[in-house]
């Protein structure tokens, strides 16, 4: 028998997330990576639109998942500069005296406006190159020493998950001699 499943409504504490993405809906493409990388560190993430449940506010949400998290994780850009849905975030985060870390994954973004007054003290992690994968490298364990807490170690930066296949099967290595032992049939990449 399988176990019960949780609603959302009634996770405990303990399932609280550990990040709350504040950005900018322009740079969710980001955000979604940045999810990824924590999470795949099995550190729980909360971003809009995705924890908001289908038919409820987004204020109320928004302020449930800053209170309930524990870290702010700002995605910073020209945009989320601009962005008074990030400002109102930040803002509260300050005010309910979470810690925060910022991302920067735009160059020319600069603190301007009221994100300075939040954000001027905090060292943020440069991830301005492209892809953005690789230098989100750090970010795991950054968020775990800021929180005092074990992170998962990362998996491999080219170990592509398969479904349904277990991790240690999911690469294939070939030696030179399986190429010419097998002969012209062998496709190490066929499916």
């Amino acid at each position: 028998m399988s176990s019960p499943r949780v609603k959302w409504w009634e996770k405990s504490a303990s399932s609280s997330p550990v990040a709350f993405i504040s950005h900018a809906s322009a740079d969710a493409a980001q955000a979604a990576e940045i999810v990824r990388v924590l999470e795949a560190a099995q550190l729980r993430c909360w971003v809009a639109p995705r924890d908001i449940p289908a038919g409820s506010e987004w204020a109320p949400a928004i302020i449930d998942g800053i209170r309930r998290s524990r870290l702010l994780v700002v995605v910073f850009s020209v945009r989320s500069c601009a962005s008074q849905e990030v400002y109102r975030e930040v803002e509260l985060a300050s005010r309910e005296r979470k810690p925060m870390l910022t991302v920067r994954i735009d160059r020319t973004a600069t603190l301007t406006g009221p994100l300075e007054f939040f954000l001027s003290s905090i060292q943020w992690l440069e991830a301005t190159a492209r892809p953005l994968r690789p230098q989100l490298g750090r970010l795991p364990s950054t968020v775990a020493g800021l929180l005092d807490i074990p992170v998962a170690p990362a998996p491999a930066p080219d170990a592509v998950p398969v479904p349904g296949v277990e991790p240690d099967e999911s690469i294939r290595s070939v030696s030179l001699d399986d190429l010419t032992r097998r002969g012209p049939t062998f496709r190490p990449w066929a499916h």
